[in-house]
């Protein structure tokens, strides 16, 4: 989910309605699109993203990233998200009880790490 709607390119709003946040509170959803992210390294496609501004972060479902075969791991304060092939690793680190990716300043480890 996203609440910047410059991420978005189109905006398809035929499925327009309301999703419910970790508080159990109901947003509107504006749309859904294909969302290009800038990395340190190259430019990232997430596709299927809910435009919902009224959420003052961008939210990434871990549930939903497990259906679509990522492996996603926690320990001492640090979470690593693998592709499916266990490519393209990287760790993001706890901040202020919270995992906030910085694509352009997160850590990504070499080879041997992974």
């Amino acid at each position: 989910m996203s609440h910047d709607r410059e991420l978005f390119t189109e905006l398809n709003k035929l499925n327009i309605s309301k999703v419910r946040i970790g508080n159990e509170e109901q947003l509107a959803m504006k749309g859904t699109s294909t969302v290009s992210i800038k990395t340190h390294s190259c430019i990232k496609l997430i596709f299927n993203v809910l435009y919902v501004p009224k959420i003052i972060q961008n939210l990434l479902s871990v549930a939903q990233m497990l259906e679509k075969g990522y492996k996603v791991s926690f320990e001492n304060k640090v979470c690593v998200i693998k592709n499916a092939n266990n490519l393209e690793p990287f760790k993001v680190h706890m901040k202020n009880k919270r995992f906030a990716l910085d694509l352009m300043k997160e850590e990504f480890p070499t080879n041997e790490e992974s």
